[in-house]
């Protein structure tokens, strides 16, 4: 067909790409150094670096989504811990704005749990008070305060489109069930509940299941549908280099895809590097004081022999993790997964 006025082409951005900071539907590379003032950054568009200074709170976190003011690209987060003072830098005006929302003295402590849990194609501030199984949402598109009782006491919320509506679902996860760890979501689609366990059947400490429940997007089959995941230590109560199995439970086929990658003393990250729609799998090392990103990529099937590798950072620098910053181990030496 021919088109007189001519072709107009462009790039089709999935909105929840995670850690995406130049809108190219790709997941670039950060990292935060000096105090939590500067912001490295490694653009996946051009392959340039940007370094921003952005200050006013320990912490950082990056979530589902990062985009406060929906142009497409994740914004600056911090954050403090006790009365939660959120400042988020929006990229879109480059203005600052700060809410006070949820509280880290609680026992257990408010979680962090920012989404877009109206559809808008904004993410929300959001926590989730697991003292109480209560969420506390400010929704973008009207400002209003949303309050919603789902969950028990000491259950841990999570975050994730499991209906692919565009809304993230309230979801919660409990340990002890005979049946495993139980995954309980709300589907705001219409509003039922789907039970779903998944991972080891006593608790975290002693299957040594780690439940990413503040983790970007998962999704390694591409439908637009979170998937279940947990990630096995086999001696987690040693830190000393053991490798980590990856459990994951597609929602296209309710299949498992199963791998090992990286170590218990690697940042476990995640996000879409390579632009396909599909989930990838970050193990970050440090290794002779710089930061070594080894990328496991779905566009190359997984193929755990050729991983796409990457040196962006340094010793002292925090590796823009969630629930809470943390700096990266240091003299980690270990090469090998």
């Amino acid at each position: 067909m021919n088109f007189p006025g001519g072709e107009i082409r462009g790039q089709v951005k999935i909105v929840s790409t995670p850690f995406d900071f130049d809108g190219d539907g790709r997941t670039d590379l950060r990292v935060r150094r000096n105090g939590a003032t500067a912001f490295y950054t490694l653009f996946s568009v051009n392959n340039s670096v940007a370094t921003n200074f952005f200050g006013g709170g320990p912490n950082t976190l990056n979530s589902v989504s990062d985009d406060y003011d929906g142009d497409g690209r994740g914004d600056f987060l911090l954050f403090s811990t006790g009365t939660i003072l959120w400042r988020i830098l929006q990229t879109a005006t480059n203005t600052l704005r700060e809410v006070q929302w949820g509280n880290t003295t609680l026992i257990p402590g408010d979680r962090l749990l920012p989404a877009d849990y109206d559809g808008d194609g904004k993410t929300d501030v959001a926590v989730f008070r697991p003292s109480t199984g209560v969420w506390y949402i400010i929704q973008s598109s009207n400002n209003q305060q949303r309050v919603e009782s789902f969950g028990a006491v000491n259950d841990i919320g999570t975050v994730g489109d499991f209906d692919k509506d565009g809304k993230s679902d309230l979801t919660v996860i409990r340990f002890g069930s005979p049946n495993g760890i139980a995954w309980f979501t709300r589907r705001s689609s219409d509003n039922t509940v789907q039970i779903v366990y998944w991972g080891g059947t006593t608790l975290p400490a002693a299957a040594a299941d780690f439940v990413f429940t503040a983790a970007p997007q998962i999704d390694v089959d591409g439908d637009g549908r979170q998937d279940h995941l947990v990630r096995r230590d086999p001696v987690a109560a040693q830190v000393q280099g053991d490798p980590v199995t990856y459990f994951i439970l597609r929602s296209s086929d309710n299949q498992a895809l199963i791998f090992q990658w990286g170590l218990d003393t690697d940042a476990a990250l995640f996000g879409d590097y390579d632009g396909d729609g599909k989930t990838d799998f970050v193990a970050r090392r440090n290794i002779g004081g710089e930061l070594v990103w080894f990328i496991l990529q779905s566009s190359n099937n997984y193929n755990r022999s050729q991983p796409r590798t990457v040196r962006f950072g340094m010793t002292g620098d925090f590796r823009l993790a969630v629930p809470v910053e943390e700096p990266e181990d240091e003299g980690i030496l270990v090469n090998s997964f």
